[in-house]
C-alpha cells in the first residue's frame, strides 16, 4: 500500500474542467458587463463637468472605477493583516500606489500607467520571494493588459493612451 502523501493525484477529467471553463466565461462576461454599466454611468457624470469634451470608452471608464474600488479594498485588507510582516507592509504600500495610479489615470495622466507598471513589478518580485513560485510572474501581465485597455478609442476617435499627458 502506498502512503497517502506519495500517491499521485489524478489529472483533471474533461467533465470537471467544463464547469470551471463555463464559470470563467461567466465571470469574464460579468466583469465586462459591469464595466460597461459603470462606465456609462461614469461618462454621464463626466460629460457634465468635462470642459474638453473628450470621453473615455465606457469599458475603460468602468475598468478604472472597478480597479479603484478593488484597490481601495486591498488597502484596507493590507493594513489589517496580523501579524505585520515585511510582505504585508510592502503589499499595503503597493496597494496605496495602485490607488494613486488609477486616480492619475482618471485625471488623464500617463504617470498613472507607469505607477501601475511599477506596482506590477514590485508585486511580482515580492510574491516570488515570498512564495517561490514562478506563477508570481503572471502579475507582470497587469501592465500589459492595462496598456491594451488604454488603446481603446475615446469618443473623438483617438485612443485613451494618446490623450494621456
Amino acid at each position: 500500500m502506498v502512503p497517502f502523501l506519495l500517491q499521485a493525484a489524478a489529472p483533471p477529467t474533461l467533465p470537471s474542467t467544463i464547469p470551471m471553463f463555463i464559470s470563467l466565461i461567466l465571470a469574464l462576461g460579468l466583469i465586462v458587463g459591469l464595466s460597461f454599466l459603470v462606465g456609462n454611468l461614469w461618462n454621464k457624470r463626466e460629460k457634465r463637468k468635462n470642459p474638453i469634451g473628450i470621453l473615455r470608452h465606457p469599458f475603460v471608464s468602468g475598468m478604472l472605477v472597478i480597479a479603484f474600488v478593488l484597490n481601495l479594498v486591498l488597502v484596507f485588507v493590507s493594513f489589517t493583516q496580523v501579524p505585520i510582516t515585511w510582505v504585508s507592509v510592502v503589499s499595503a504600500l503597493t496597494s496605496v500606489l495602485a490607488v494613486v495610479a488609477v486616480y492619475l489615470l482618471f485625471e488623464w495622466k500617463r504617470l498613472g500607467f507607469y505607477l501601475v507598471a511599477i506596482v506590477g513589478v514590485v508585486s511580482c518580485f515580492v510574491n516570488f520571494i515570498n512564495n517561490g513560485s514562478a506563477t508570481a510572474f503572471t502579475i507582470l501581465l497587469i501592465p500589459v493588459v492595462w496598456f491594451l485597455f488604454l488603446q481603446i478609442k475615446c469618443n473623438d476617435g483617438e485612443s485613451f493612451w494618446s490623450h494621456l499627458k
